[in-house]
């Protein structure tokens, strides 16, 4: 817009005016004129609207805000436009004073302009809060009348009634005084004599009016709790009320005194923009006298720097005539921007004061001196570019003939090598001069003298996802303290490889939060009980809150750590807390494993969960324990929570019970009140469970007091003496949380990031509170413990002499059928968690188990790790007695306690050995199957995505088959040739059972690779192997099914196995395509609508597919034969396995979910069969369910019977939809089998 436009402002429609580009910010190393490529004066061309007579004030102010915003853009590029040449001394006297007078000036004044659209958003925004808090003090305030007065109506309707009630009593006890006082008492005989039992006339009105009166006391009784609960109620939302008040008036005094200061810092500005305008209008005349002076000298310079003996004067004098150009130009220019910018800060002001006639005025005065600033700055790039080049070769060749003549002035007539010093002197200036010419010297760099030069250091945080506390962004500033700081460092890690790593300094944090550390058990509910305590904390009392919650990779039964602070004061501290007031323990096991006490504050508070007694945890407590109790007065409370919840049928959930004793212990809440607030959270998130489970709740937290003990801590523990604990290697110190001590050294040898597997036997968390005692009478060999133990704890082995001699004390019974071996049940107790699937699934004998599940104090670990035993093979491997000798390759994993997936994952290893490969999809399987540090399988195993894991297990398929090929050419090319022997008998042999485990595994291992080097590298791929594909029904039957699609349908030999639990197990309980309709599940609440997919009749439809649908609990038997035909058949096959989970919420527990299998396929629900494409045969496993015993399998999971409690007609409709379509599935596969 140009000045012509000026006049017309009134008339144009502000809002749209825009800058057409923003000034680039200046770079270091150019000059700062060179950077400027746009302001407001490149603003777009304006539409033109209708002439009005009445402007709309919102919109003008809104306009002028703009224009101010957009035009200080332009103002801040002028001021970078010096920034080069501020630093060069040329005295040109009263010019340079007025320039230097009008660039403060200007400086101050984009402040001013600056600090005046600050005030005025300030002041827009404080206004607007006003506005909002009092929108929302009226919110808070009606919503609270409305609560009090609602109390306060109950209140008077309640005590009228009592009053009125009592009136009645009293009414009615003087009556009843009157006629005991009054009444005339005779003695009446049967024969109607005087004499025998005495009896009252008015008897009948008597009993009436104490009936009355004991009726209306009770109302009373009940209206007195009533009352004093209301009023209760009523004192809590007038207190909320003067709170609510408070906060408002302090809010809006602080705001209506900061927009009155507002006002008068913009009065202030207004004054100093007027003078600026005066003394900038001088520097622009002086600024012009001194540019042509320059200008002359420059032309003067570059004549004189043209001779041989004037080059040095020359450039002395076009350098400085430079600076007089240079000076005189930007004095000019700051002129012009001068009075722009105190025009703009005046527009800013007068707009921010609502005197629209002066911010108008001012704008228009700024636009047009503005234009002229602009002008002067067109020219001004490319007249300083002209003067810059002719500068920098007269002082490039001035710079190289004085650099020739000290080189020759240093030198002896010795070593001028015959060359005269005139021929010497053109050598080194021509070698400069080249240097030069080819950028191999900066010219700067002979000049390299700037001023206040940066110093830059830089280094990185957050390595490997380490935590960054308060002691290491201190050693961060110590660091730049320091005389010789660490550039590129590291903090959070020790690099004791490059030695960049900051130490931590010691620091403390001037907050007074409340810390505590809760160490967990998954599933015992304790995080959910932190983020109950710190809501309660933070929702009823002025206190502030933070919850920070670790969890490690297992499924349930991991570790958790819960870290909480209550504060006075709003918390900022995103770290980890490592300096604890309070810290609770749920697993006295822990204790042993985990350093959670050593920082622990002076007179702090440790809470431990234990099953032992005082005496009895005195004993266990290692030195180490007792030395940091002692030393830190620290106070030891212990509780056994586990049997409390026991006792109250809430088997292992304890985070109602620990809560509530945290909040007693700790004092952080009234314990009374809060107790009274847990019963009603209690109902209402249990409610959807049952009355049942809300009762046992509330019953776990009644006297919660009478059921802590206080352990006394014994001073002389402060002398007792202990040695540290060392691990070793990466995987035990992240074992025992020891993973942030190790350093950068410690990795030298796993700079590949490979971890080894079958390592979860190191980590021994014996966790569980009962474990199987194996009662060798009643034992009959049948291994059915082994095969659904989730975690591969029990294993039976057969053992000669010899073996049971290398392993002492073992207990073994004769081995029925067989008087060469012995039989021995192994038991890793250590590594049980206790889920008691083995003695539920025992059949014993006569009756008697032979596994008891027992608690773990009183259990004798017989048997817990035999040795350097050889596998008999004395049963056929088809058989559940059989597989179960077979070692798993598959154990200790991090999967739920009563896990329904792993035992089928463990028996395919024990089926397949180390000839499976397994391809496994994100989900339960990747978490429990490839958690670090420590991995439980001993086979060749690999993780992929939800939606391409099925393609991943194809790929691998392919690439062994072109492996085999590629042996299958060496062999046969080699046969030809001259070979060995024993090379012949092995490739022939080869050649003809490529795809037989045992045969080709043989093989592998007698081939003399030194004969045919070849084959070494492919040496893995010549024992056949078995490619599995594994996953959820997250996977199978929604994210990845169109894989699964493409698998079945493409004839390859690779197998499925897909672990249904009907729900997204791993993220929390989401419906699947898998989940039956009634179901309730997350996106599910109020049961699923749809039916379930059935995957195996979609996969059938295929040429040549295998298809098998398993239940362990039903037919160990059918689910072993599924899992071999699978892998011998000679195309796709699909495997789903039935798999109870947590989820389910099985009443009976996940100890019972073998018989929840069982009852599954029982009662129809899930059928279990084979069916083999290739010889189109269709078997039919389970062919008589009881479908009266639908319901009972309904009713016994929480996910069926919820909705029955949240809306129990839908319920009906739904669950008898459900049984239903399972008769018409189950007819149909029926029919099948005909």
């Amino acid at each position: 817009m140009g000045v012509s436009n000026v006049n017309n402002l009134n008339k144009i429609d502000l809002t749209k005016l825009a800058l057409a580009q923003k000034s680039r910010q200046a770079k270091s190393n150019q000059p700062a004129y060179m950077q400027m490529t746009g302001s407001i004066f490149n603003a777009p061309e304006v539409k033109q609207q209708q002439e009005t007579t009445n402007l709309n004030t919102l919109n003008t102010k809104k306009s002028l805000n703009e224009l101010t915003k957009k035009t200080s853009t332009s103002n801040s590029t002028t001021n970078k436009t010096e920034g080069k040449d501020k630093g060069e001394n040329v005295d040109q006297g009263s010019v340079k004073s007025q320039g230097n007078q009008a660039k403060k000036g200007t400086t101050q004044t984009e402040k001013d302009s600056h600090e005046v659209k600050t005030i005025n958003s300030e002041s827009k925004k404080l206004n607007k809060d006003i506005k909002q808090e009092d929108k929302k003090f009226q919110a808070q305030l009606k919503q609270q009348q409305a609560a009090f007065q609602k109390d306060s109506a109950k209140l008077e309707k309640l005590s009228q009634e009592t009053e009125e009630t009592q009136t009645e009593i009293d009414n009615a006890q003087n009556e009843l005084d009157s006629l005991l006082g009054s009444s005339t008492f005779t003695i009446s005989r049967g024969d109607g004599t005087q004499g025998g039992q005495s009896t009252n006339p008015n008897q009948d009105k008597i009993d009436q009016l104490q009936k009355f009166i004991g009726s209306k006391s009770n109302l009373v009784q009940n209206n007195g709790k009533q009352i004093y609960s209301l009023q209760r109620s009523s004192s809590r939302t007038l207190s909320r009320m003067n709170r609510t008040n408070a906060n408002f008036v302090k809010i809006h005094k602080k705001n209506t005194k900061a927009i009155q200061q507002n006002q008068n810092e913009t009065s202030n500005v207004v004054k100093f923009a007027t003078k600026l305008e005066q003394w900038s209008a001088i520097a622009e005349q002086g600024g012009k006298a001194l540019d042509l002076a320059g200008q002359g000298m420059v032309a003067a310079g570059q004549a004189i720097a043209s001779t041989a003996w004037g080059a040095a004067v020359g450039a002395a004098m076009i350098a400085t005539g430079t600076v007089m150009s240079k000076v005189g130009t930007v004095a000019e220019m700051l002129g012009q921007y001068g009075q722009t910018a105190a025009n703009i800060t005046k527009t800013a002001a007068y707009a921010a004061e609502g005197n629209l006639a002066g911010a108008m005025t001012s704008a228009a005065a700024a636009i047009q001196s503005g234009a002229a600033a602009q002008k002067s700055t067109k020219g001004l790039s490319n007249n300083f570019k002209a003067i810059d080049q002719r500068a920098t070769d007269a002082t490039n060749k001035a710079a190289a003939n004085a650099a020739a003549k000290q080189a020759v002035k240093n030198m002896d007539a010795e070593q001028l090598g015959g060359m005269t010093k005139k021929e010497m002197k053109k050598s080194i200036s021509g070698e400069l001069q080249g240097q030069l010419a080819n950028n191999e010297i900066n010219s700067k760099d002979l000049f390299n003298d700037v001023k206040n030069k940066p110093f830059i250091i830089g280094g990185r945080y957050g390595i490997s996802s380490k935590d960054t506390n308060l002691e290491d962004l201190y050693a961060v500033f110590k660091n730049l303290d320091s005389n010789e700081p660490i550039n590129s460092f590291t903090i959070g890690i020790v690099d004791d490889v490059t030695g960049k790593s900051l130490k931590p300094c010691k620091i403390k944090s001037d907050k007074k939060n409340i810390e505590m550390l809760i160490y967990g058990y998954g599933s015992d509910g304790m995080i959910s009980a932190s983020k109950d305590i710190i809501k309660t904390v933070g929702t009823e009392t002025e206190a502030f809150v933070q919850g920070y919650f670790e969890y490690d990779s297992k499924k349930s039964g991991g570790l958790t750590v819960s870290h909480l602070r209550i504060g006075k004061e709003k918390i900022n501290m995103p770290y980890y807390i490592t300096n604890p007031h309070i810290v609770v323990c749920t697993k006295d096991v822990y204790l042993e494993k985990y350093d959670m006490l050593s920082k622990i504050r002076k007179n702090g508070i440790f809470i431990l969960v234990t099953d032992k007694t005082e005496q009895e945890i005195k004993n266990t407590l290692s030195n180490k324990i007792k030395y940091e109790l002692a030393k830190k007065n620290v106070k030891f409370y212990i509780i056994d929570a586990y049997k409390i919840a026991k006792e109250n049928n809430i088997p292992n959930k304890i985070s109602m019970i620990m809560e509530n004793a945290i909040v007693y212990i700790t004092k952080v809440l009234p314990h009374a009140e809060f107790t009274n607030d847990q019963k009603e959270s209690i109902k209402l998130h249990f409610s959807k469970k049952g009355d049942e489970i809300v009762n046992n709740n509330i019953n776990a937290i009644k006297d919660i007091e009478n059921k802590i003990v206080k352990v006394e801590v014994d001073e002389l523990w402060k002398n007792l003496s202990y040695s540290e604990e060392k691990y070793t290697g990466i995987i035990d110190n992240i074992i025992h949380l020891k993973g942030n001590d190790l350093t950068v050294k410690d990795f030298e040898k796993h700079e590949s990031g490979v971890f080894p597997v079958n390592t979860s036997n190191l980590e021994k968390r014996n966790i569980a509170q009962v474990l199987p005692r194996w009662v060798k009478e009643n034992c009959i060999e049948c291994n059915q413990c082994s095969i659904v133990c989730p975690h591969g704890v029990i294993r039976p082995k057969l053992m000669t002499e010899d073996e049971i001699k290398k392993n002492k004390n073992v207990v073994v019974i004769p081995c029925m059928g067989n008087d060469e071996y012995k039989y021995a049940l192994e038991i890793s107790y250590e590594n049980c968690t206790g889920c008691g699937l083995c003695a539920n699934t025992c059949p014993g004998k006569l009756g008697a188990k032979a596994l008891i599940m027992t608690d773990h104090k009183e259990v004798e670990r017989i048997n817990n790790e035999i040795k350097n035993i050889t596998n008999k093979k004395l049963y056929l491997e088809s058989t559940i007695k059989g597989v179960a000798f077979n070692e798993p390759l598959f154990k200790y994993s991090g999967a739920c306690a009563g896990c329904g997936e792993t035992p089928y994952l463990k028996l395919l290893t024990q089926i397949y050995k180390d000839g499976l490969i397994i391809a496994n999809a994100t989900g339960c399987s990747s978490i429990y199957g490839g958690s670090l540090p420590t991995n439980p399988y001993n086979v060749s195993w690999s993780n992929s995505l939800f939606e391409d894991n099925a393609e991943y297990g194809l790929g691998m398929r392919i690439t062994m088959d072109l492996a085999k090929e590629k042996i299958t050419n060496i062999m046969k090319e080699k046969l030809k040739g001259r070979l060995g022997i024993k090379n012949i008998e092995m490739f022939n042999k080869w050649l003809v059972n490529k795809d037989n485990y045992n045969i080709t595994k043989e093989i592998m291992e007698n081939i003399n690779y030194d004969e045919v080097k070849e084959l070494e590298p492919l040496k893995g791929y010549i024992m056949s192997k078995d490619v599995w594909i594994v996953g959820g029904d997250g996977w199978s039957y929604d994210i990845g099914f169109g894989g699964i699609d493409h698998i079945m349908a493409s004839g390859e030999d690779v197998n499925i196995l897909v672990l249904d639990t009907e729900v997204y197990s791993n993220t929390g309980g989401q419906a699947s395509k898998s989940t039956e309709k009634g179901a309730v599940a997350k996106f599910a609440n109020d049961g699923k609508k749809t039916s379930k997919k059935d995957l195996a009749r979609m996969m059938m439809g295929y040429p040549n597919v295998y298809v098998a649908q398993i239940s362990l609990g039903a037919n160990m038997n059918q689910a072993i034969k599924a899992l071999r035909d699978a892998g011998s058949h000679k195309g796709p096959s699909l495997v789903i396995a039935y798999s109870p989970c947590i989820n389910h919420g099985i009443k009976k527990g996940m100890g019972n979910s073998i018989e929840e299998e069982r009852l599954a396929v029982k009662s129809g629900y899930f059928p279990i069969f084979r069916y083999d494409g290739e010889k189109e045969e269709f078997t039919l496993d389970f062919k008589s369910p009881d479908f009266d015993l639908y319901d009972n399998f309904l009713d016994g999971e929480n996910r069926y019977t919820m909705i029955k409690t949240v809306s129990p007609k839908l319920a009906k409709e739904l669950l008898t939809e459900n049984k239903k379509e399972a008769i018409k599935r189950f007819e149909y596969y029926k029919n099948l089998s005909n």
